[in-house]
């Protein structure tokens, strides 16, 4: 009442628990000051509503960012607004900030480790485009210079079924397996002692280049 010309809003929380929501204004006729009014709604129902979404909203962002797999997702214009920290250290960007970076400033290679994925051979800008990838496998450097095979799953992200949001793909790390095959296959065509290639190797190589001579008319010689 001091304050005649003071307009407020804001929040009152009962001791019985219920929250009011409270605004005040003064009231003029001409000029001349009249009065006060005090305006009540109680929003308990609508609170405790947001409050459960919110809490709804941090479990799944904590459960995104605590999963092995890496999770990226972008929106509609091709901006990052998702990546949780397993894909964050697979693309280094554990000391810059992701969201909003353009999708194909993500450096990322075909299953060479050599050819770029750029444009429209970005995973995540077919996802975005409406094409569904499904268990492709891509490669990138990691912070510490190593390089990581990645499986790739995604799609587009639609709203009501018709209108796209953006687009999502999944990382699975499958290095491990990739090296691990590598290292079985060497163990079956060299000589655990030695190193050197063994018979079946030489079967096998032999067997290539026979096939490949009657296929271009050609002669093999064997030393």
């Amino acid at each position: 009442y001091n304050n005649r010309t003071e307009m407020s809003t804001d929040e009152v929380e009962l001791k019985d628990g219920r929250i009011l929501y409270r605004h005040t204004y003064p009231v003029r006729n001409y000029g001349k000051y009249l009065g006060r009014v005090w305006y009540f709604l109680d929003i308990t129902s609508q609170k405790k509503a947001q409050l459960k979404i919110e809490k709804q909203q941090v479990f799944q962002r904590a459960i995104i960012e605590n999963v092995n797999d890496g999770i990226i997702a972008c929106n509609s214009e091709g901006k990052i607004n998702l990546m949780n920290c397993a894909a964050r250290e697979l693309y280094s960007f554990t000391t810059k900030d992701p969201i909003g970076v353009d999708i194909g400033e993500m450096n990322q290679f075909a299953r060479d480790g050599v050819t770029p994925l750029m444009g429209e051979n970005n995973p995540i800008q077919r996802a975005l485009s409406g094409e569904t990838i499904s268990n492709e496998e891509i490669v990138v450097t990691g912070e510490e210079g190593r390089l990581h095979t990645l499986r790739v799953n995604g799609q587009a992200m639609l709203h009501d079924s018709t209108e796209k949001i953006g687009g999502v793909i999944s990382l699975h790390d499958i290095t491990d397996i990739i090296e691990a095959k590598k290292l079985l296959q060497f163990m079956a065509y060299h000589d655990s002692l030695t190193g050197l290639p063994n018979r079946r190797l030489f079967h096998d190589l032999l067997l290539q280049n026979l096939k490949q001579a009657a296929r271009n008319n050609q002669k093999v010689g064997v030393l």
